[in-house]
């Protein structure tokens, strides 16, 4: 390099130090330090100037009010939704900042704690963005990835909204939704604030969320997740000229369609209902001739939906679009109490209080075995422990247990037997290998590993007003019928927040049993299947079919019927994963 071209190089790099010190000493407005880039003038990438050069902003940490202090700083008044995992793209460069933390007061994003400029453990494919808007609140988002919440989150929102967002998903994929905190001014039927989240356009018939105030969102979990049926959600949120709180914040993303539902058994109406989990649809599968159900459980491979009926005296099916009902067994049923499926095995397995033993028989009530005969009073409520290979039954006889054996009927053995009253409903936690049991005499609900060691008491209703009768477990709440709220009740799996009931069809009734589905389960139980067929025939490329299978698409419920029909005949796990693949492609998603 030349002297003369080496003295312009040094000139250039004064130059912009000096440019950068003259915006600092002439108080040039802080958004000249930072900008959007990747998308529009009020939605992009986060990039921040610092000693003369522009870079991104991590997005560990990021949320909605760091965006609105970004927002805020570029002369916007209100932040629509913040982003992450680079969404307008990755940037180049440094990454100047990282783990913001705001609390959407600052008057600049310099001003909210961060690990310091430069500090950081992130690459561009995390970098953050926001949506900016000079309206109230409210806008148009794509839904990809993002966050919302009432303006001015967490402190209190203005009195007077009507905001509106409508979140787009791609085309073939869902939105599902998540509201993570949640506390409005409570009223009567919501009608002062209110959320209000909508599966399409705003209209009564397509609500997710029914207008929701004060401080918990009622149905379907805790925290709250939804999910629509087509592209697009509308989040509604208003408040009245009076008292106003902190209001909500809500995640979003997009993500492939699925279907999960409860069935629910209403004794007293003598019904049997498919209530959607992300939201207040409920249907009456209409089944003919009944007149006590009492349990219920579903069978994903052929869709068919099994039941019990303690004064009919019968076990019956029905698919789950309420067609095709059959009677599969009546002789020497008398108070059919409990009855599960095992989708794996074929296999229907009942306990009876009236003959007081445990039957199995193929799905289609042929070759009836007597599974346990002796010491039980009281059988109720009956599960599988399908990895462990177990099953688990309740007795609320004069010396009420919990008992489990093998499935073959070997190493039975009584896992509770102390401080039980009336043991109702069982569930699993295969998230963290518990079992859970509901006392409808001494109203309380417990928890223990699969053994029964590790005893824990969860909830102790001390009160006469509660009847726990079935409960299901899944990753974030807890569901239980119970005779005396009329209801299904819901919290959190630890009992952390105040359960609240869901009164199905709008109706306070007696329920009783209650199951989940969820269309995710349905590659694990093919998948399953296949391992467990080729283990038996001990095929030598199991190790290697394992790891295909393990990183193939998800099997749709659709797919399921086929794919066990074919694999149960295949030694060859390679040719097993090409017919999953090619029923994954075959096959549209499941709606229920």
């Amino acid at each position: 390099m030349l002297p003369w071209q080496r003295t312009f190089l040094f000139i250039g790099e004064l130059a912009k130090k000096l440019q950068y010190l003259i915006f600092l000493i002439l108080g040039v407005g802080t958004s000249q330090r930072l900008r959007l880039a990747g998308g529009n003038s009020s939605a992009g990438r986060v990039e921040v100037l610092y000693n003369g050069e522009w870079g991104t902003v991590c997005d560990d940490s990021w949320d909605i009010d760091d965006a609105l202090v970004v927002c805020l700083q570029l002369g916007f008044t209100n932040a629509i939704a913040s982003y992450s995992n680079a969404f307008f793209g990755q940037g180049s460069g440094q990454i100047w900042m990282d783990n913001v933390q705001c609390n959407g007061l600052e008057s600049s994003l310099s001003e909210c704690m961060h690990n310091g400029f430069g500090i950081h453990n992130c690459g561009h494919h995390e970098d953050a963005g926001v949506a900016c808007g000079d309206q109230t609140c409210g806008g148009t988002l794509n839904g990809l990835m993002g966050e919302i919440a009432s303006p001015g989150y967490p402190s209190r929102y203005s009195t007077n909204l009507n905001c509106i967002w409508t979140i787009e998903a791609s085309s073939g994929q869902v939105i599902q939704l998540t509201i993570e905190q949640f506390n409005l001014e409570d009223s009567a039927s919501c009608s002062s604030d209110s959320l209000t989240i909508y599966d399409g356009i705003p209209s009564s018939a397509n609500e997710l969320l029914s207008p929701s105030c004060g401080s918990q969102v009622q149905w379907p979990s805790h925290p709250s997740t939804l999910l629509s049926t087509g592209t697009r959600v509308t989040v509604v949120f208003t408040s009245d000229d009076n008292f106003a709180a902190s209001g909500f914040r809500a995640t979003f993303q997009q993500v492939s369609p699925r279907e999960e539902f409860f069935l629910i058994v209403d004794a007293d109406n003598s019904k049997i209902y498919k209530q959607n989990r992300f939201g207040t649809n409920t249907e009456d599968l209409m089944v003919v001739g009944l007149q006590r159900p009492v349990a219920v459980d579903f069978d994903p491979v052929e869709r068919k939906v099994y039941f019990t009926d303690v004064v009919a005296k019968f076990i019956g099916r029905i698919n789950i679009d309420g067609s095709d009902q059959e009677t599969i067994a009546t002789d020497m049923v008398d108070i059919p109490d409990g009855l599960v499926v095992d989708s794996l095995a074929r296999i229907l397995y009942w306990t009876d209080t009236g003959n007081d033993m445990i039957t199995t028989s193929n799905l289609d009530g042929s070759g009836r075995n007597v599974f346990i005969s002796t010491g039980l009073e009281e059988p109720r409520d009956i599960i599988i422990y399908q990895e462990g290979g177990y099953v688990y039954w309740t007795d609320w006889g004069s010396n009420p247990k919990i008992e489990r054996c093998l499935f073959d009927g070997s190493e039975r053995a009584t896992i509770i037997m102390e401080d039980l009253g009336w043991p109702n409903g069982l569930a699993l936690d295969e998230y963290e290998s518990r079992l859970y049991w509901a006392d409808a005499l001494l109203n309380k609900i417990e928890r223990s590993n699969f053994d029964g060691s590790q005893r824990q008491l969860l909830e102790d209703f001390d009160s006469n007003d509660v009847h726990p009768f079935s409960i299901v477990v899944l990753e974030t709440a807890i569901f239980w019928t119970d005779w005396l709220t009329q209801g299904v009740d819901v919290t959190d799996r630890n009992f952390q927040n105040e359960a609240t009931t869901l009164h199905v069809a709008g109706i306070p009734t007696r329920l009783h049993d209650i199951v989940y589905f969820s269309s995710e389960s349905l590659k694990e139980l093919c998948i399953l299947t296949c391992f467990t067929e080729l283990a038996k025939k001990k095929t030598a490329k199991l190790q290697k079919g394992i790891l295909i299978l393990r990183h193939l698409p998800k099997v749709k419920s659709l797919d399921c019927s086929r794919f066990l029909k074919m694999i149960l005949h295949n030694t060859d796990l390679f040719i097993a994963a090409k017919l999953v693949s090619a029923l994954d492609d075959t096959f549209s998603a499941v709606t229920s």
